[in-house]
């Protein structure tokens, strides 16, 4: 069974056996789409599960936890807890917790809260990665690695790495690098003239 309508608001659980084409949906509990969601704006209080692809064209917002099999596509992205995709494209995405995909997310803006985790590549003009938390791959334009926080490989034009942080593979840059006290870096900071071709 498919979904199409325009606003649709729950406030416990959605499930949906099949394709969901919506404007808006409200829920305050958890969403389940057996298939894939086209939408404007989704807002769920804890689950979003979709088996598909998801499409939000202006913003997503989830308090707890999102999950989609296949690739996300979004406009803004605001996630408390966990974010888990194949893929996912966004304008801007802020996670409070995990960010976990298999083929990598290409954002304009990308931001992690404290002691969170990112599993899989990130490829952005932006990225923010808060306090003691753990990163892959990252490849961007401007990137603020925060306080006792680990990457393994940095692709950058310009990089900022606060105290304490650890990049445990290549760590490459274009036009700066500004290390504060106790970084440690596992091999040594080049300055090249390009950065490698992202993955995603």
């Amino acid at each position: 069974m498919e979904i199409k309508g325009f606003h649709i608001s729950v406030g416990g659980t959605l499930k949906v056996e099949g394709n969901a084409e919506v404007d808006e949906v409200e829920v305050g509990g958890v969403v389940k789409v057996e298939g894939s969601i086209k939408a404007k704006k989704v807002e769920v209080g804890g689950v979003l599960n979709v088996d598909g692809d998801a499409s939000v064209e202006d913003r997503l917002k989830v308090g707890g936890a999102v999950k989609v099999s296949g690739e996300l596509k979004a406009g803004v992205v605001e996630v408390g807890g966990a974010l888990k995709a194949d893929a996912f494209f966004a304008d801007r995405v802020e996670v409070g917790g995990k960010v976990e995909t298999r083929r990598g997310s290409r954002v304009k803006t990308f931001e992690i809260g404290r002691k969170g985790e990112v599993v899989g590549p990130i490829v952005a003009e932006s990225v923010k990665i808060g306090r003691g938390t753990r990163a892959e791959d990252i490849y961007a334009n401007w990137l603020e690695l925060g306080e006792d926080s680990s990457a393994r490989n940095v692709y950058a034009r310009e990089a900022y790495l606060k105290e304490g942080c650890r990049v445990t593979g290549e760590l490459l840059y274009v036009d700066k690098l500004e290390l504060e006290k106790n970084v440690k870096t596992y091999s040594e900071p080049r300055k090249v003239e390009k950065l490698p071709e992202p993955p995603i």
